[in-house]
């Protein structure tokens, strides 16, 4: 017959000399997870403080070592013959600039050439432009594809222009500096492109800049100085990029910056600026935006304006400076992925984000 006390009292002993496995197991697997969280929260604010006191240190660098734009690349220029400026599009100060930075050079060391990319075809009218006396700024007024109009700095790319022929009017017919219009015919596209066809011209462009720059100027002068304004991927002094649409074979591409550093690696100057757009960046297929530091440069109250030489610092704060935008269907990426921002640039700008 059930004994309800007998049972009571024989699971009591049970569970005292006879512990369920699952206990054991249970208490482990808690110590275990305790632990872990331990572990993980104490290698996360390791990472925190890390990576605060690289930031601090980098804000207090730039405070003590900030340059004015200008004046640096006065003086990248006397000793680089071939100087880079990254463009950002429907970003004004980049061409403000690239204005003031070509005038000093141009009337202090000297300055041969101006490369900007522009449809290579735009020539005949920046050089009909330049030869007028007086001044004729409706040739180019008339050309919406040498200004850019309509992509939020068309007053700024004429006054790019206007610089040139003010500064030639002033230095004579023997130290005149020429425009060239360097990007390949029908870049931008004018019109709805496929995405494979977008992909093709885009691959190309470096190549068509490297000739349209030999044929129309270095082969004449191999020891000339240049002054170059383009979107900021070409201005990148190593790798290329890669794109692909659908399950196209990727078309791999190296940007001007360093294909020319191939030939004259002593000659090569490139400044990466971070500025404000005036509206929201559209790409056929990519475009350089700017880089990881403006956040940081704003967090720190830096004021707009502010260069900086790249140094280390700037590879201790991240690891892909680059920022880009793209397009729907094409695949872009950088190559090398994390080339650090010494192997990139010389200098940086600042002029907001």
């Amino acid at each position: 017959m059930f004994n309800p006390l007998e049972w009571w009292e024989q699971r009591r002993a049970r569970q005292r000399y006879m512990p369920h496995a699952k206990r054991s197991s249970g208490r482990t697997a808690k110590v275990a997870v305790v632990a872990l969280v331990v572990i993980v929260a104490a290698a996360a604010l390791l990472e925190f403080r890390r990576g605060g006191g690289s930031e601090s240190e980098f804000i207090e660098m730039a405070r003590e070592s900030a340059l004015d734009p200008v004046d640096l690349a006065e003086e990248a220029a006397r000793t680089r013959r071939l100087v880079f400026v990254s463009d950002i599009a429907t970003a004004v100060a980049p061409k403000r600039f690239a204005a003031e930075a070509i005038e000093r050079i141009a009337l202090g060391s000297g300055l041969d050439l101006v490369v900007l990319d522009i449809d290579s075809d735009e020539q005949p009218h920046i050089d009909r432009y330049l030869a007028t006396a007086p001044e004729d700024a409706s040739i180019l007024l008339s050309r919406p594809r040498a200004i850019r109009e309509g992509a939020g700095a068309s007053r700024e790319y004429l006054d790019i222009y206007r610089t040139v022929w003010r500064v030639n009017q002033e230095l004579g017919a023997a130290r005149r500096v020429r425009i060239i219009a360097a990007d390949a015919p029908g870049w931008p596209p004018t019109r709805a492109t496929s995405p494979a066809d977008a992909t093709r011209m885009f691959a190309a462009r470096a190549g068509h800049m490297v000739t349209t720059l030999s044929e129309r100027a270095l082969a004449r002068n191999p020891g000339a100085r240049v002054f170059f304004l383009v979107d900021g991927l070409h201005a990148l002094k190593t790798g290329g990029g890669r794109v692909q649409t659908g399950g196209a074979t990727p078309a791999d591409m190296t940007w001007l910056a360093s294909r020319l550093r191939e030939t004259w690696p002593s000659d090569v100057y490139t400044i990466l600026v971070d500025a404000t757009p005036s509206r929201s960046i559209g790409a056929e297929v990519a475009a350089y935006r700017g880089t990881a530091y403006a956040d940081i440069m704003r967090r720190g109250g830096l004021p707009t304006g502010t260069a900086l030489r790249v140094s280390g610092l700037f590879n201790d704060i991240s690891r892909s400076p680059v920022r880009t935008v793209g397009t729907t269907g094409i695949d872009f990426s950088l190559e090398p992925r994390a080339a650090p921002m010494t192997d990139l640039a010389d200098a940086y700008v600042y002029f907001g984000n």
